[in-house]
């Protein structure tokens, strides 16, 4: 929920986690779907992934910040580390959205191994 097809980044964070909180209220299965977090603003991004950790979903689907483009691996590795960090109280599994076409930004293979190794929790992952 929330992903492409919902024009989520066309919503508003409140109006976000209402809707996240509405599936949970009407009883939806959370642990079973995965839930759009991306933001390009990292602090709505963060509590989205939150909140989403909270509610009990399956994971996050997670955008790069894509209004600029260009953005460095680093830049890139910095904004996954900070929801990592900022869920650690209950984590959730993070996926990466990987649409260039629609988002500009690419995760590259290097940055994928890298945050893998950071962050994975073991060599399967």
């Amino acid at each position: 929920m929330l992903g492409t097809t919902g024009e989520a980044t066309s919503f508003s964070l409140a109006q976000r986690k209402a809707m996240m909180s509405a599936y949970a209220a009407a009883g939806v299965p959370l642990e079973r779907l995965m839930v759009g977090t991306g933001a390009a603003a990292l602090a709505d991004a963060l509590a989205l992934t939150r909140h989403a950790a909270e509610l009990g979903f399956a994971g996050a689907l997670v955008l790069p910040p894509f209004y600029y483009k260009g953005v460095p691996d680093d830049g890139l590795f910095d904004f996954i580390a900070a929801l990592v960090t900022g869920t650690t109280d209950r984590p959730i599994p993070i996926y990466l959205y990987h649409f260039p076409a629609n988002s500009g930004v690419p995760w590259s293979i290097a940055l994928i191994r890298r945050l893998r190794d950071a962050f994975g929790q073991g060599s399967s992952d």
